[in-house]
């Protein structure tokens, strides 16, 4: 499949009937926008493969700024546009605006689309997007569960801001003094 002369579907098949000479077919999308595109692939990547629940939330995240873009011209569009703009100061509080009546709530789109539960997004976002290596390919290899990554996750970041030394004292009884 192509899009305005971009392989966007079949790469491999291309390659291998132009390696040994075979005619193809080439199927044209009639998509409009990139964002269109986009979005018909991530459906047939996520249609083709039995993907676990944490690789499928890695694919998914990918498209991310896709659904953050149609979020943010969607509340564009509800305040009535540029909130510096004349236009914007004399549309405060008249009913003519655009009424946001599909609200875009990206974490619960993307995981609509990834197939799991909005917190399982969540936190399978998390993980995927941390600096911990070891724990990504735990979870992603299915060795360690999306929820004990997670948790995993936030232990560490917990020890990191943990107190202690000589002021830990003054810290914990910090506003407790008697004046």
């Amino acid at each position: 499949m192509e899009w305005h002369g971009y392989i966007v579907d079949g790469h491999n098949r291309y390659s291998i009937c132009k390696k040994h000479n075979i005619d193809y077919v080439v199927g044209t999308l009639g998509y409009e926008t990139k964002d269109e595109v986009m979005e018909w692939m991530l459906d047939i990547q996520l249609g083709r493969r039995n993907l676990s629940p944490i690789q499928r939330i890695a694919v998914t995240e990918k498209y991310r700024p896709i659904y953050e873009k149609q979020a943010k011209e969607n509340l564009r569009l509800a305040e009535g546009g540029d909130r510096r703009s004349e236009k914007f100061e004399q549309n405060q509080g008249l009913p003519n605006l655009v009424k946001v009546e599909n609200r875009i709530d990206t974490t619960k789109k993307l995981a609509q689309v990834a197939g799991v539960g909005k917190e399982t997004y969540r936190m399978g976002a998390k993980v995927l997007n941390s600096n911990n290596e070891d724990l990504k390919q735990r979870v992603l290899s299915g060795e360690t569960s999306i929820s004990a990554g997670y948790k995993e996750l936030q232990n560490e970041k917990n020890e990191e801001f943990s107190f202690s030394g000589p002021y830990q004292k003054s810290l914990i009884n910090w506003g407790k003094s008697d004046f």
